[in-house]
């Protein structure tokens, strides 16, 4: 318990742009973290994560929380990932990149 607290300390929230959960495809509300894996226990629902630039301590958190194969963070720590989706058993994992209009630019 003791290392789980200082991981949750060292994890910044600018890293985090959305964490969502959906049930039966309505959107149940804002998620944290440390709640995900709770959340998944739940009939027909599925968390949306979206990050930034996510250091190691955050990752590891997230590996834990999701269920996430070895791979999954693997690539998650891999700049320059091509958009891809990967299924690790029930698990659906995407590199995709969003394109943000800055003053008039896209």
């Amino acid at each position: 318990m003791r290392r789980e607290k200082r991981v949750t300390e060292q994890i910044n929230n600018s890293m985090v742009m959305k964490c969502v959960a959906y049930q039966n495809g309505v959107n149940i509300g804002d998620v944290t973290i440390e709640d995900i894996s709770e959340v998944l226990k739940q009939e027909d629902t599925f968390v949306w994560l979206g990050l930034r630039e996510a250091n190691s301590e955050l990752l590891v958190k997230i590996q834990q929380e999701f269920g996430l194969h070895d791979l999954a963070i693997e690539d998650a720590c891999a700049a320059h990932q091509r958009p891809k989706i990967e299924e690790y058993g029930e698990s659906l994992f995407m590199v995709l990149y969003l394109r943000l209009k800055k003053a008039g630019w896209l």
